[in-house]
């Protein structure tokens, strides 16, 4: 990052992990909090651009899951589609199939 006091190194995380940690961290927040939704929302849009873009990266992404955090991504598919199916539909179509059933975990039909 370049500014008038110089540069500065930052770290940027890779957009198919990133996506995925925010499905993450949307079950590990407090409920009460709006934080969940908008870590729902932010995921399903970079991942709608991602599925466009880079056709595999979030299913490779979500392979690389730990075991120890498939229960909550699992929970936060199903999260997505309860919360924003119907108001956000056109993000979430861009959902891989994949992830539907990720670690073997079903989730409901849309």
């Amino acid at each position: 990052m370049l500014s008038s006091h110089g540069s500065v190194m930052v770290r940027v995380p890779v957009p198919e992990r990133y996506a995925i940690h925010k499905l993450i961290v949307s079950q590990l927040r407090h409920k009460t909090s709006s934080k969940p939704e908008k870590d729902l929302r932010q995921a399903a849009v970079l991942i709608e651009a991602l599925v466009e873009r880079y056709p595999g990266a979030i299913e490779d992404a979500a392979s690389a899951v730990p075991q120890s955090a498939a229960r909550h991504l699992a929970r936060a598919i199903k999260a997505l589609e309860q919360h924003l199916l119907s108001r956000h539909r056109a993000h979430y179509s861009g959902i891989p199939q994949g992830l539907n059933e990720f670690h073997g975990v079903r989730s409901a039909s849309p």
